[in-house]
């Protein structure tokens, strides 16, 4: 579906992309994670055509920006961060129509994929509005129904849940979800963790516009040597144990994290605190701010 590969970009004397290659399959979620300034807008815009490709090549399907705008652009979508992604002294329903027109759909469709958007989006109670006078997540839905009106193969997403309120978020993910399995791909960023892990395959982490690792989440268990456990026990307890990563105390329990051997079972954590009350005990699964915190605090500690 999207293939990039050995991309690199700068911004005059600036280098903010190196040699960054990697693959989307279709109907596959792929987010970009990194801190500000990593490069994840950038990859973005040289993707939909906004920044002019210097270095390697991005391809959709097979067709090119640069060889095959006409067919690559019919097969993306996108909605950027901000809100340059709609006309403002346009209603929504103008909007809709004025892109379904860009897009060169045919009349007879445009009424019923509105319609369809309508529904799914949860749009239609301020179709006539105008968009200026719209709240951030009434925006923000707004935008995704304009980008996916051609009904797209690849959806770009950038930081899409940015600024809405839970309602919105909830529903921003649910429709992804929905996307996902009609086989649609899409790359997202966002540094909200929880919306990441609920919705996508896998994670690209950038660093200084290298990428760092990128991690298929549906191997992640297999791959791993190590295995982290969620132990809380009755009572306040200051144990001092090599495998004890964190540590969490109120006045009725005591929290702790534990990172083992992936050999490590549910009963041999239980034989360490024998001796003590265990209220619960947990496998915690590794997600995208673990690794990415992980990956900060390298950072940090190689300066």
């Amino acid at each position: 579906m999207l293939d990039v590969a050995g991309v690199s970009h700068s911004f005059g004397h600036k280098k903010v992309l190196s040699n960054i290659s990697f693959r989307i399959e279709k109907g596959s979620v792929l987010g970009l994670v990194g801190v500000n300034g990593a490069g994840k807008t950038t990859i973005i815009r040289l993707a939909v055509g906004l920044i002019k490709l210097s270095e390697g090549t991005i391809r959709v399907n097979g067709y090119s920006l640069e060889d095959n705008p006409r067919e690559y652009q019919s097969k993306i979508g996108a909605v950027l961060e901000g809100k340059q992604n709609l006309y403002p002294r346009m209603s929504v329903l103008e909007n809709l129509k004025y892109f379904a027109c860009l897009r060169k759909m045919k009349k007879c469709n445009i009424k019923d994929r509105i319609e369809e958007l309508e529904s799914d989006l949860a749009i239609k109670a301020f179709m006539n509005k105008e968009v200026y006078a719209l709240s951030n997540g009434m925006q923000q839905k707004a935008a995704i129904a304009c980008s996916l009106i051609h009904e797209p193969e690849l959806i770009f997403l950038d930081e899409p849940t940015l600024g809405l309120d839970y309602e919105a978020a909830n529903l921003i993910h649910q429709y992804l979800l929905k996307l996902r399995k009609k086989g649609k791909s899409i790359l997202i960023t966002s540094h909200d963790f929880n919306f990441l892990n609920n919705v996508v395959d896998s994670a690209l982490f950038l660093e200084d516009g290298q990428i760092r690792c990128i991690q298929n989440f549906k191997d992640i268990d297999l791959e791993n040597e190590r295995v982290n456990y969620k132990v809380v026990i009755s009572g306040v307890h200051h144990f001092d144990h090599d495998c004890i990563i964190s540590k969490q105390i109120t006045d009725n329990y005591t929290e702790l994290i534990l990172e083992c051997d992936k050999n490590t079972g549910l009963s041999d954590i239980l034989r360490i605190f024998s001796d003590e009350k265990v209220i619960s005990l947990e496998k915690k699964e590794t997600t995208i701010k673990d690794i990415y915190l992980n990956m900060i605090g390298e950072q940090k500690n190689a300066k």
